[in-house]
């Protein structure tokens, strides 16, 4: 697998993988960071949107993203 073989759509929906495709993409990942930082924020975001519920979810959201963006940013 390559980086366009991972697309965008294969990225967002990485955590409902199928074990062989995910360990597939995983292979591809130990290789290549721009890929690996991609998928971490794209967990990280859905994580992040799991634990906020549907209540007061928009503000919130933004704000838990943007710290996350930030943490990222400073390595």
């Amino acid at each position: 697998m390559n980086c366009h073989e991972l697309s965008k759509e294969l990225i967002a929906g990485y955590v409902d993988l199928a074990p062989d495709v995910r360990r597939e993409i995983d292979e591809h990942l130990r290789t290549c960071d721009r890929c690996r930082i991609q998928i971490q924020n794209t967990v990280a975001t859905i994580r992040i949107t799991e634990q906020l519920g549907s209540t007061g979810a928009r503000r919130e959201m933004i704000i838990r993203l943007q710290q996350k963006i930030i943490r990222v940013k400073r390595g």
